[in-house]
């Protein structure tokens, strides 16, 4: 009787270890493949009762989007990107809510880094205007006129969010950039 149920058991124990083993192996085959594809799905957030259903409503949709452009891959992909792929995206989002500085801030920045600075240099002159104490787009709007040699204009800009705040470090900072580039040594 002992040996039978040992021999029980052993099977139960064989089967169960054969199984495991093919369960694995399948987990590494799938990873691999993930991986030699470079098809991950690149998950922001792991929800595993609440996350079954997509995004119902726009601004949903708008935090998944901002939590996806902060992984590494959302970055790459990002930047690999043209600026009809990003004026599309952001004209869409602009639609639901042309108020939002965050957005329009991440909107020039975009086309900074594609290096399309006229329309970068457009964006950053409405928030300039429409917010007036953001000094960061200040800050990135004198950058463009400095890198397209237009000293002066990036000079207004920097002196006009001193207005704003002239205890920030950064503003200090470029416009000791701005003296140095123009070559204005007195001043830097």
């Amino acid at each position: 009787m002992y040996t039978e149920i040992n021999k029980k058991f052993k099977i139960y124990i064989s089967n169960w270890l054969l199984f495991m083993f093919f369960l694995v192996s399948a987990m590494i085959v799938v990873g691999g493949l993930t991986r030699l594809t470079d098809s991950g799905l690149s998950i922001t957030e792991w929800e595993l009762f609440s996350g079954f259903f997509p995004p119902l409503n726009k601004s949903e949709w708008i935090m998944y989007f901002d939590l996806y452009k902060k992984i590494e891959a959302a970055k790459i992909n990002l930047k690999t990107g043209n600026i009809l792929e990003a004026n599309k995206i952001f004209q869409e989002l602009l639609k639901t809510n042309n108020d939002s500085l965050d957005l329009l801030y991440e909107y020039g920045l975009f086309c900074k880094s594609l290096k399309n600075y006229n329309l970068s240099k457009r964006v950053f002159l409405h928030l300039v205007n429409k917010f007036p104490s953001s000094i960061n787009s200040h800050i990135l709007l004198a950058e463009i006129l400095r890198m397209e040699n237009k000293f002066k204009d990036a000079e207004r800009v920097l002196q006009k969010a001193m207005k704003a705040d002239s205890n920030h470090g950064d503003l200090l900072y470029n416009f000791s950039l701005l003296y140095v580039a123009s070559k204005n040594y007195d001043e830097a």
